[in-house]
């Protein structure tokens, strides 16, 4: 049996449920997830435009830690833009995110680029060697 979606989906308003329906179910889902993995794995218009702005935050960043409003104003872009893509670039690891208290701002993220000390530090280590530790203090 052929089902269309309006029959799929009318049958399973009734309550029935047969072998021809699971598989016509599994391969919608199929045909859904293959869909969004494609649109998932293509990057989006905006993530595009940000690339440019990306690595000219990181090049930024290079030189000295600075707060979201300072990086807008030397890109030319708005601070809630550049506080958005710190946040997606802390959450990557590629820059840290630190409150910090400023006389007259109160708290505030500076935000700094990742040194590769820190990439060290960040890796995770082997619970037995850990234990390996322990055990020899």
């Amino acid at each position: 049996m052929v089902f269309t979606q309006r029959d799929f989906f009318e049958a399973f308003n009734n309550g029935e449920r047969t072998a021809e329906m699971e598989k016509y179910g599994k391969e919608v889902i199929a045909k859904l997830d293959s869909k969004n993995e494609a649109r998932r794995s293509k990057p989006s218009k905006t993530q595009l435009e940000n690339q440019p702005i990306i690595a000219k935050i990181l090049e930024i960043l290079a030189n000295k830690p600075m707060l979201a409003s300072e990086i807008a104003t030397a890109l030319e872009i708005s601070t809630p833009k550049a506080s958005g893509i710190c946040k997606q670039l802390s959450i990557e690891g590629k820059i840290n995110s630190t409150k910090t208290k400023i006389k007259g701002k109160g708290q505030v993220l500076v935000h700094s680029l990742v040194t590769v000390a820190e990439e060290v530090d960040e890796e995770e280590v082997d619970e037995e060697e850990v234990d390996e530790d322990v055990i020899e203090l």
